[in-house]
């Protein structure tokens, strides 16, 4: 592995539960941590309580635009990274249609239009430039003064127009249950059209999975059916799976002995993955081998000789 590093995401219910995730990712030789946005904790909020004196980066996956003005969302994150010390990446999504519309009862009619225009007034408040905006969705009209440096901003990316426009204007991409399929026909096209025809470099591709390395593949499997069986309900997920010819969310979890696991993070990178967001599962001994393979990924010496080397000592 030259260019795939890894980083590893987790729900958390807690500030106290973000300080600990986040001490056990620094044990690994993982480059970030990612908080998940959901029900419970404010994930930019519990990275600056949690974060400690961690080295890595710390990361959302990630904060929906409807539900704060972009003024609001530019001074948080300011605040934040000026405490990280620029350590943290602002990671953007649109949510899902049931959560914005039956949650929030906001309108989830074009989204990638909802994400442009946010990013139309949040990236000049980064700068501390003035905004004059009067848009579909947002107003804004001034500046802010917030301290601290401007974080690195991704975008969550699903589908291709998303993805085009993350390669046109954000620092990476996060996606989430997007298989190989997908990766290779879909998203990297998409990104590099947007990084092309705004002539500036592809960026960082972060794919998200959750990762077993394990003996007992089919009870892995009944597990993250179980764990993550929910995302099928949702339309856009129903797409991913779809697209791979997939019937379950463990269809695509990546699962397996740790050179089976290997060989599918390989596969990612030779489809231009940068960054494997790894949400790792499983029993205690699973964990403990995944964390194992995961550390292994930035060795020299390739897992296949460390699994023979262990088989025949």
């Amino acid at each position: 592995f030259h260019n795939v590093r890894f980083s590893l995401l987790a729900p958390v219910s807690s500030a106290a539960q973000a300080s600990a995730a986040i001490a056990a990712a620094g044990n690994t030789n993982a480059r970030a941590f990612w908080s998940t946005q959901g029900e419970a904790v404010d994930a930019l909020t519990a990275l600056a309580v949690g974060a400690g004196d961690t080295s890595l980066d710390l990361g959302t996956a990630v904060i929906p635009i409807q539900g704060r003005h972009p003024m609001v969302l530019a001074q948080q994150a300011l605040t934040v990274n000026e405490n990280l010390e620029g350590q943290l990446i602002l990671g953007l999504g649109v949510s899902h249609r049931p959560f914005v519309e039956t949650t929030w009862g906001m309108s989830y009619a074009t989204p990638v239009a909802q994400m442009a225009e946010y990013l139309d007034v949040l990236e000049p408040l980064l700068d501390r430039q003035e905004v004059d905006h009067a848009g579909q969705r947002w107003t804004m009209r001034g500046h802010i003064t917030t301290t601290g440096d401007r974080p690195r901003l991704y975008l969550s990316a699903l589908g291709p127009r998303m993805a085009q426009l993350a390669g046109a204007r954000a620092d990476g991409i996060v996606t989430w249950f997007v298989g190989p399929r997908s990766l290779e026909t879909i998203t990297v096209p998409a990104i590099d059209r947007g990084a092309s025809a705004a002539d500036r470099l592809r960026p960082e591709l972060v794919a998200g999975f959750p990762v077993c390395v394990t003996s007992t593949p089919d009870e892995a499997r009944r597990l993250a059916n179980s764990q993550y069986g929910g995302l099928a309900a949702l339309p856009t997920y129903r797409t991913t799976l779809e697209r791979e010819g997939c019937d379950a969310p463990a269809d695509l979890a990546l699962i397996g002995t740790a050179a089976e696991v290997h060989d599918r993070v390989l596969d990612l990178e030779r489809l231009g993955v940068t960054n494997l967001m790894a949400d790792v599962f499983g029993s205690p001994d699973e964990k403990a081998a995944t964390y194992e393979m995961l550390d292994g990924l930035t060795s020299v010496i390739d897992i296949r000789e460390q699994e023979s080397a262990r088989m025949n000592p």
